[in-house]
Order: C-alpha cells, then sequence, then structure tokens
C-alpha cells in the first residue's frame, strides 16, 4: 500500500504532495500548491522534486532521502497528479489524505476514485477537522450500497472522539462511521518529535491515550482496520511488529521489507 496526500491547484487539479507549501520539497521559492496552475501539461508546469528532501518524521541515522545518480530527471521526479498515480499503480492498494478542506474538492476525490473503480483498494479520508461534514454529506447523497464500497479512514475528530468513549466505557453503545484506524503510534522517534514539540511532562500523559493496544483490537473486533505511523527507526519497526496493528506506514519501506524478510512470523501480525 502507499500512502498520499493530496491538495487542489489553483485550477481544480488533484495535486499528490505531503505539503500545501512546496518549498522544502521543491525548493525556496516554489510556492503553495492552490497558487499553481497546472493547464493541460503537467510535465511545463508541475515542479521537480529536490534530489535531497528533508524527512518530517527523520530518524536518527537519516534525516534526507537523497536520489543517486542511476535516478534521472524527468516526468516521474516531478510533483505529481492523483489520476497519474492511478494510472501508473493500477491494482496498487492506496491510503489517501485529502488535506484540502470543503465539499467541493472532496466530492472530487471520492468521485474519482468511483471512477476509476479504486473504491475497495483504497483507504480514503481527510485528517482535516473540517472534512469530516463533508463527508458525511457525500454520504448522505449516496446510496446505502454505494458507502459500503468505499473504506473510509477516521479523520481527527474521530480520533479523538473514539479514544474519549473508550476511556468512558461508552465506545460499545455508540455507532462508528468509519472503517480504518489509522493512528500515530508514539514509540521511539515518535515519541521523541512529540517530546521536543509538547514536552516531556505533557507526552508522558498523552502516550498511554494514544498507543492503546487493547482498543485497537477492541476495534478490530467490529471489523475496523488499525494502521500505525509512521515508523522509520529499525527498533520502532521491531517493536510495532508485535502490535495488534492490520499495518504500518513508513518512509523507508524497503527497511520494513527487510525486517519481514527476517522474520516471517511478523506477517502474522500485518
Amino acid at each position: 500500500m502507499l500512502e498520499l496526500d493530496v491538495h487542489q491547484s489553483k485550477d481544480g487539479k488533484i495535486v499528490v504532495c505531503h505539503d500545501s507549501l512546496l518549498d522544502r520539497v521543491c525548493g525556496p521559492g516554489t510556492g503553495d500548491i492552490s497558487n499553481l496552475t497546472v493547464g493541460p501539461d503537467p510535465d511545463a508546469t508541475l515542479p521537480q522534486v529536490l534530489r535531497e528532501i528533508p524527512i518530517e518524521f527523520a530518524s536518527e541515522k537519516t534525516h534526507t532521502f537523497k536520489a543517486d545518480a542511476s535516478i534521472p530527471v524527468n516526468s516521474e521526479t516531478r510533483i505529481c497528479l492523483l489520476t497519474e498515480v492511478f494510472d501508473r499503480f493500477k491494482g496498487v492498494p492506496l491510503h489517501v489524505d485529502i488535506k484540502e478542506e470543503g465539499y467541493a474538492f472532496v466530492k472530487q476525490v471520492f468521485d474519482l476514485l468511483e471512477d476509476y473503480g479504486r473504491e475497495e483498494i483504497t483507504f480514503i479520508g481527510s485528517s482535516h477537522w473540517g472534512n469530516k461534514k463533508h463527508i458525511n454529506r457525500y454520504f448522505s447523497l449516496c446510496s446505502k450500497e454505494k458507502r459500503l464500497r468505499y473504506r473510509v479512514f477516521g479523520g481527527t475528530s474521530d480520533y479523538c472522539r473514539t479514544h474519549l468513549l473508550y476511556r468512558m466505557g461508552l465506545l460499545p453503545f455508540v455507532k462508528l462511521d468509519y472503517d480504518v484506524f489509522s493512528i500515530p503510534v508514539h514509540v521511539g522517534a515518535m515519541r521523541k518529535d512529540c517530546e521536543k514539540e509538547y514536552g516531556n511532562f505533557l507526552t508522558r500523559i498523552l502516550t498511554p491515550w494514544v498507543t492503546s493496544p487493547t482498543l485497537w483490537k477492541y476495534l478490530q473486533t467490529r471489523e475496523i482496520a488499525v494502521l500505525g505511523w509512521v515508523f522509520n527507526e529499525e527498533e520502532d519497526l521491531k517493536r510495532v511488529l508485535q502490535f495488534p496493528l492490520n499495518g504500518l506506514i513508513t518512509d523507508d519501506p524497503i527497511l520494513l521489507y527487510n525486517l519481514v524478510l527476517k522474520d516471517h512470523n511478523s506477517l502474522v501480525t500485518l
């Protein structure tokens, strides 16, 4: 599965990038995706990605991704459109986070999944607080049969609400309208990053709340898949492979692949 985020360009195209501001991945002064006009020829308008990119959730050993000399500079090394990803990776499961708020854009992305017949092999949703109501509106205008074809992951409000209801003992009595629980797991490098941003005291309080294997197991009994992110350290991956997670999200899939090859029992968890 490939995990990616999408934003809307000035002319309404669905652009794939983690950041709305392209400066980190394409260089200073590139600007925001919302100010970018893609037009009919993406090769002429979408910027090239830097040969060396700073990693947002950097590991202790790796702080950047650097392209070696074997990787050419061409149409495959620029910022791309979601349609291009769908065309290139047919049949490959995806995890798509809609970062731009607005009903029209939410509808555009969900409709595109249907156009490509990708509803059942794509985890779709939004980490943007404001998009929950837009996703609900989209499905309120659809048939129940259509909703069942999609695999929607819970947003930020679902994440907070689920944890609160679980701690209150009320979760078994509440209907959940998502199919996937995609969560940050505070171990290793992720926890250190949290400590830098929020301090040691608050991190110690929050970690048991957000890293809760008993909650994950309960959600799985309700046929909700649980995915954890983001693990870029070998020790972190070794640890979370023992957790009751249905999938792991990493910026270093080769590292994860090699670990799984060493320990085939790890596949039981995934």
